[in-house]
């Protein structure tokens, strides 16, 4: 008796897990190692291929296997960004500031959704490293059938009313973390399709501008991964750099060059912490000594900018992140 009530309850453990983490979203990470994504891009670009997932009007497929430093994780032609869960992930305009300009990307659910049925929803987003401008308004759109934000022939914008969208006043400003986009809704029934992007006009879409000069970055671009949809709350998410074991903190980020570093070395412990531009060029290194639990950085010197910073014990990276110094 005590066997067979084992053998049930482990079954009954793998149906809650298995129910728990359901998620109607195929290829939910972006994971595509293709050797044709991996060839040698060109500086025009490469349009996503994540199958099922497609792209409206040219978003971008990023990855680890490209060494080029145009479609690579985490540095690429617009931006550095480690992955949030996976190996790739996919960037697109969401707003620009000279020219009207929305992409898109869309994928059917493995099976439709369910009349009443209560789904949440979610997926992180960065905004990259070089643009000008951040928005509130990335949402998720769910239909029926198909949907073609450009229809031809006129290929005119046609919008629609997303169930999901980003929480008015919650700047999707980050460009050092990931970021959860997320929500729930009671489904009509039926719905299939989930489409990513910004679903309002220009004179509606919530905007905030850094400052710049170039003028291809004039938008607010966006990397995305690790998309949910299912009728239990989403997994928690942690990224890989955040699960270090010395409870590493760098704040304020972003700062004016004057920061401070929070870390729990053990007395047998030293460290270091290296910081380098986005080019990856060596330019501070400071001392960590043993027992180190918070230490006051200054690189007021140093331009604004993207930098990269790595926290290292006895040897070994325990943690790697981006900071921003605005100034």
């Amino acid at each position: 008796m005590i066997f067979k009530l084992k053998i049930l309850f482990f079954f009954l453990v793998i149906f809650v897990t298995k129910n728990y983490a359901q998620n109607l979203v195929p290829v939910p990470q972006f994971e595509k190692t293709d050797t044709l994504i991996c060839a040698p891009p060109t500086i025009t670009g490469i349009i996503i291929d994540v199958p099922p997932w497609f792209e409206y009007y040219s978003a971008d497929y990023y990855n680890v296997c490209d060494t080029s430093n145009y479609w690579g994780v985490p540095q690429n032609i617009i931006g550095y960004q480690e992955a949030h869960s996976a190996r790739g992930y996919i960037g697109l305009y969401a707003y620009y500031q000279t020219v009207f300009s929305r992409e898109y990307i869309e994928v059917q659910l493995t099976s439709p959704l369910i009349t009443s049925q209560t789904y949440y929803v979610q997926f992180y987003v960065s905004l990259a490293d070089t643009m000008q401008y951040a928005i509130e308004n990335l949402g998720a759109l769910f239909t029926d059938t198909l949907f073609d934000p450009f229809p031809a022939p006129t290929f005119t914008w046609v919008t629609g009313i997303p169930q999901i969208e980003n929480a008015a006043g919650n700047m999707l400003n980050d460009k050092n973390n990931w970021v959860a986009v997320n929500g729930a809704f009671v489904a009509n029934g039926g719905e299939q399709y989930i489409t990513i992007g910004n679903f309002r006009d220009d004179a509606s879409t919530v905007k905030q501008y850094f400052g710049g000069t170039t003028i291809n970055t004039l938008g607010a671009y966006y990397y995305i991964e690790d998309v949910y949809v299912g009728t239990t709350p989403p997994p928690v998410s942690v990224q890989e750099n955040e699960q270090d074991t010395h409870n590493i903190k760098l704040y304020p980020n972003p700062n004016n060059g004057v920061m401070t570093l929070e870390c729990n070395l053990l007395d047998t412990e030293n460290g270091k912490l290296t910081i380098y531009d986005i080019t990856g060029k060596l330019i501070r290194t400071y001392s960590l000594a043993t027992g180190t639990k918070k230490v006051t950085i200054d690189v007021q010197l140093l331009e604004a900018g993207i930098y990269l910073y790595d926290v290292i014990v006895n040897g070994k990276k325990s943690r790697t992140n981006k900071m921003t110094i605005m100034k």
